[in-house]
């Protein structure tokens, strides 16, 4: 289990020891834990409290006393019945238009490191966290010698420690992408020097949900988790095979894979395009190299830009 994960579990588990202190309770047995435990779960609905912070409490409690975990019935219920009443919010997974007009939009206003996460974690099906940690030397652009035979115009990520183990790899293949990621790191440090030293998961997410308003969305309706989401359901929808979606998403689950594309497909069509977005995604999606300052095509990769110059004719 990561380590953030633990510190949520250690912070959430301390504010309900806390606030059974306060309320004079010192539950001595697994069933009176569980009943004091129901009546904070009871307590953070009733005063607005986030859903999250019940969950985390409940989790906690079990991984740091694992004996507890077959005597929390009164608890599991509450927390059950707190998902029935508030369902969560499901996010529709965000297209390959969207990806490339938040991040043109962030690379505008100065932001290129949340810009350029933007473009890696949907390229290459990657989380929000491991984005952020990425490290210079994590990056293989085409031609890196440590790789030995590559394909062309590939580039690589290492991903140190994912959420389904340590020590693995995204793909890189869309020409632009791989063009952006080598324009910023031209003007990056190197070594084991973060990619994005200003960047934290929550500073990622303030700023994507902040490119969607300047892309002319009334509200976020994405979350960073969307990217991923979101390449996972367009290649499906491309006729790519769901054994290599796995395979470039790191899914260990086929159920997992199956349940982001089956969801992803139909909720794609929720979404409400204002026209202010249909048209800012055609001009990106035109010119996309002119979105970043990127020198002139060449006729050679005018072609490998072809995928976005098609899109746009079929807006």
């Amino acid at each position: 289990m990561k380590g953030t994960t633990i510190e949520r579990y250690r912070l959430h588990v301390r504010k309900f020891a806390q606030w059974g202190l306060s309320v004079e309770e010192d539950p001595t047995d697994p069933v009176e834990m569980d009943e004091v435990l129901c009546d904070y779960i009871h307590y953070l609905h009733e005063y607005g409290q986030p859903k999250s912070h019940a969950s985390l409490a409940f989790c906690g409690l079990i991984y740091f006393m694992p004996k507890y975990r077959s005597h929390l019935h009164l608890s599991f219920r509450a927390l059950r019945g707190w998902n029935k009443l508030r369902p969560p919010t499901v996010r529709p997974p965000a297209t390959r238009g969207v990806a490339l007009g938040t991040a043109a939009e962030l690379w505008h206003r100065g932001h290129r490191e949340a810009s350029v996460m933007v473009l890696l974690a949907f390229e290459g099906f990657m989380r929000n966290a491991e984005v952020v940690a990425l490290r210079f030397n994590d990056i293989a652009l085409p031609g890196d010698m440590r790789l030995g035979v590559a394909p062309e115009g590939t580039a690589g990520v290492r991903i140190r420690r994912a959420k389904t183990g340590g020590e693995q790899w995204a793909t890189i293949q869309d020409p632009l992408v791989v063009e952006v990621l080598r324009h910023f790191m031209s003007t990056s440090a190197t070594g084991e020097s973060r990619l994005f030293p200003s960047m934290t998961s929550d500073r990622f997410r303030t700023a994507f949900y902040r490119a969607q308003k300047w892309l002319g969305f009334a509200n976020a309706i994405y979350t960073p988790h969307s990217l991923r989401h979101g390449h996972a359901s367009e290649a499906f929808l491309a006729g790519v095979s769901l054994e290599t979606i796995m395979a470039r998403g790191r899914w260990a689950s086929v159920n997992t894979a199956r349940y982001y594309i089956q969801t992803g497909r139909a909720l794609l069509l929720t979404v409400s395009l204002p026209a202010e977005v249909q048209l800012r995604m055609r001009l990106y999606q035109k010119w996309p190299r002119h979105c970043f300052r990127l020198p002139p095509a060449t006729s050679w990769d005018a072609d490998r830009l072809g995928g976005y110059v098609s899109v746009s004719r079929a807006c």
